[in-house]
């Protein structure tokens, strides 16, 4: 799962399930407002005429580019922000710097964020508690 918010909400805001949908064939189909893919629940309804992809496994994305289609519509159909007046937390892999400079980079140039952090998920859960010391302990996926 994809999940985003604010750093003061006790919970995220924003969950969505890391699928892309594309169209099987190359039609003019009824109701797809001329997308060329779908994104989470989106793409999940019409698996029938899509292929779905999983573009997150293990934590870890798989293909970049659909990355940022699943942050555009989280960003601005979920969170309904303005990527360009809001820096932006993202949880990162530990011991993967291609994939966070990757990120990074998306976040700068497609997005327009004013500043990135990508770090780990324990130090994301301690920093959106609003304190400079503590510990976390964090268990499983």
């Amino acid at each position: 799962m994809c999940k985003a918010g604010f750093t003061k909400n006790d919970a995220p805001r924003a969950v969505l399930l890391p699928i892309v949908g594309r169209t099987r064939h190359q039609v003019v189909t009824v109701g797809m407002d001329g997308k060329d893919s779908h994104v989470g629940d989106d793409a999940r309804s019409k698996r029938v005429i899509l292929t779905l992809k999983y573009r997150i496994e293990h934590g870890i994305a798989t293909k970049w580019g659909d990355m940022g289609k699943m942050w555009y519509h989280t960003f601005y159909k979920g969170l309904r922000v303005a990527t360009e007046k809001h820096p932006g937390l993202l949880r990162a892999v530990s011991l993967n710097p291609k994939a966070n400079c990757e990120m990074t980079r998306i976040m700068f140039e497609t997005f327009n964020t004013p500043g990135t952090c990508a770090a780990t998920q324990t130090m994301l859960s301690r920093c959106t508690s609003d304190h400079t010391t503590g510990i976390v302990l964090d268990l499983g996926d």
